[in-house]
């Protein structure tokens, strides 16, 4: 036998005795409902809101398969810039420092050309400051290098495929990418580059992955954990996992069949991903769905049952 948590078990006494009374006082309908119907769960209108009850309409939906795989964020020459003077002379002032952010035409320097000209060394992009050479005093001429700009929006990673498992990846695939850092934060990204070689001892292949960072979350050398969308993947219903229960071995859900009435459903669920769950069969399109207050109707089941 389940036992009912007690606090659990007094909220469905409240709640349901109080719906018996209103429907019997007010509308009648409870009491004429046929008693000991197998599998159906009745609360008043008024309950439902009580306990916070509420229902999915269940839609044909569609899931794409995912292949996971480790890798790491790496600082990327394809994203950074390289700025020296305009002129040469010597550098007069230095206005940015390593670390910084800049934003594009952002001055980062002065140089003192011959005749007591004055150039001003700007940003060519927005991003961060990953090396600085100049230095008030020093000789400077527009083939010396005075500063490096990176982008950090999108950022880039690295992850290493297995040979048998090239076939998942594919240059313009979409990708979900987390970290450790911010674990219930997904940043999208895609698959930009997949190396033509294959490491002779390792096997592995490795492939770029173009990631977004509009919020510069992310750092360079993090580690990530990539989920990269397949082009196949199955249509079907999906639902709410916690829409579905289980008793005595059996995996069912509670569908609406009526204003105050709730059908057990029996069904056989599928794979999970993102809070849902493929229900392959049991259902149909249109079929409104319990997913809150499921686990409370369940008890009220299981206890008339027993009773």
């Amino acid at each position: 036998m389940r036992i009912i948590n007690k606090n659990i078990a007094i909220l469905l006494a409240v709640v349901f005795l109080s719906a018996c009374g209103k429907n019997a006082e007010n509308t009648g309908e409870q009491a004429e409902a046929p008693e000991n119907e197998p599998g159906v769960v009745r609360v008043s209108p008024e309950s439902q809101k009580e306990i916070g009850l509420k229902t999915v309409t269940v839609k044909a939906g569609y899931i794409s398969d995912a292949y996971e795989c480790p890798g790491r964020i790496v600082q990327d020459t394809q994203n950074t810039y390289h700025i020296s003077s305009p002129v040469s002379g010597h550098v007069e002032s230095v206005s940015a420092a390593i670390g910084q952010r800049v934003t594009k035409n952002s001055v980062l320097a002065v140089v003192l050309a011959p005749g007591g000209n004055r150039a001003e060394v700007t940003a060519n992009h927005d991003g961060m400051i990953t090396a600085a050479y100049a230095a008030a005093g020093e000789k400077t001429d527009p083939m010396s290098f005075l500063f490096t700009v990176t982008e950090l929006d999108p950022m880039w990673a690295v992850i290493d495929v297995p040979e048998k498992n090239l076939s998942m990846i594919e240059v313009g695939r979409a990708a979900e990418v987390t970290t450790p850092a911010y674990p219930q934060k997904d940043f999208g990204a895609a698959v930009v580059f997949l190396s033509p070689e294959i490491d002779g001892e390792t096997r592995m292949v490795k492939a770029r992955l173009s990631i977004k960072n509009p919020d510069n979350l992310l750092k360079f050398g993090m580690f990530i954990n990539a989920r990269i969308h397949q082009k196949s993947g199955k249509s079907g219903f999906y639902i709410p996992s916690e829409a579905v229960q289980t008793a005595q071995g059996e995996s069912f859900v509670f569908v609406k069949s009526g204003g105050d009435t709730f059908q057990k459903k029996p069904v056989q669920p599928g794979r999970e991903h993102g809070g849902m769950v493929e229900i392959a069969d049991g259902l149909r399109n249109g079929d409104a769905v319990v997913v809150s207050g499921a686990f409370l109707l369940k008890s009220e089941l299981l206890k008339s049952s027993i009773e």
